[in-house]
């Protein structure tokens, strides 16, 4: 990433946000480099350009990973903090969010089986609302209205734009 291009996209009123890169690893099998995240995110401070949030890593289909990277976090890394914001994934066991506080700071939600199913989505959906129905989480890797306008979500990301575009 080009600093100018940051620098640029700040002056022009946008917040920047950073994901981790977790979903192309699972996708690919390829590691990602944890402590190289953490120092980009540190040198975009020592540079003086703002960013409002940062996905904390995760691991997808490993909740014990996730849970103990978010353990990390808090940790080792508490002048990240609050920006960096932990990651709940379908299947995950639900004491991890609420370990994560949702109530408390934003939470990213994340689906893998309900990316294949509306009504997946919807039920995975519901029953994370269902079990907090104060939180207003981030919703990672959805940008359908359908799924997304039944709940309070505080934002959503997607890349399915740039890969249906034409």
């Amino acid at each position: 990433v080009k600093r100018a291009d940051l620098r640029a996209f700040v002056a022009a009123g946008c917040e920047l946000v950073f994901d981790n890169g977790e979903f192309s690893r699972w996708k690919s099998g390829r590691p990602t480099n944890g402590p190289a995240y953490y120092d980009f995110l540190r040198s975009l401070d020592a540079d003086g350009i703002p960013w409002r949030w940062a996905a904390a890593p995760d691991v997808i289909g490993d909740a014990e990973g996730t849970r103990a990277n978010w353990r990390s976090c808090l940790r080792d890394h508490a002048d990240l903090l609050p920006r960096l914001v932990p990651v709940f994934h379908e299947g995950d066991p639900w004491d991890l969010l609420d370990e994560y506080e949702p109530t408390k700071r934003l939470v990213a939600l994340g689906r893998t089986e309900g990316r294949e199913s509306k009504r997946k989505t919807f039920g995975w959906y519901d029953e994370a609302f269902n079990r907090v129905p104060a939180m207003r989480p981030h919703a990672l890797g959805n940008a359908s209205p359908e799924t997304l306008e039944p709940y309070p979500f505080a934002s959503f990301d997607a890349s399915s734009w740039e890969r249906n575009a034409t």
